[in-house]
């Protein structure tokens, strides 16, 4: 049994994942969180197989109807950040739906430029990111691949 946890807090995009990956993984268990703070939480009580992680993440999650939990730009480095503090060896593959993030600069970071950073900044625990696109299904086998490729690297250890 596979166990997974995605860090997502947009509700359409968690469901086409989480169908995606139930479409090929067929002995798995989903779990979802859709911030920071919850994603981490989670990470410590009982650490997944593979998480996947949303990059434009709020803090805290937000109750229904109210105001304010916006995304953070980077908050899912902030996750790999915390969990490289905390030593919580979970491989992490992002899926965002952003092709650039706004750095404090003004200028624009690439996905190109954000897979080499998470890569730098945590080669223990980066195992790919994907562009999720709504309209384009590209994102589905782009997924496949990366998750496939680190449950080979599971089942070897």
């Amino acid at each position: 049994m596979v166990n997974i946890l995605i860090s997502e807090d947009d509700d359409p995009k968690y469901i086409q994942i989480r169908e995606h990956l139930e479409s090929f993984l067929f002995s798995c268990t989903v779990q979802v969180k859709r911030s920071a703070n919850t994603t981490l939480e989670a990470l410590r009580e009982n650490a997944p197989d593979l998480l996947i992680l949303d990059m434009s993440l709020p803090t805290y999650e937000i109750a229904p109807g109210e105001q304010g939990g916006r995304p953070q730009d980077f908050g899912g480095l902030a996750v790999m950040d915390f969990m490289e503090f905390e030593e919580l060896k979970v491989p992490v593959i992002i899926v965002t739906q952003y092709g650039a993030f706004a750095r404090g600069s003004g200028d624009n970071m690439t996905l190109e430029e954000l897979a080499e950073k998470a890569s730098f900044d945590h080669p223990d625990l980066f195992a790919g990111l994907v562009y999720y696109n709504l309209v384009m299904n590209d994102w589905k086998s782009d997924l496949r691949d990366k998750v496939c490729k680190v449950l080979e690297r599971i089942d070897k250890q």
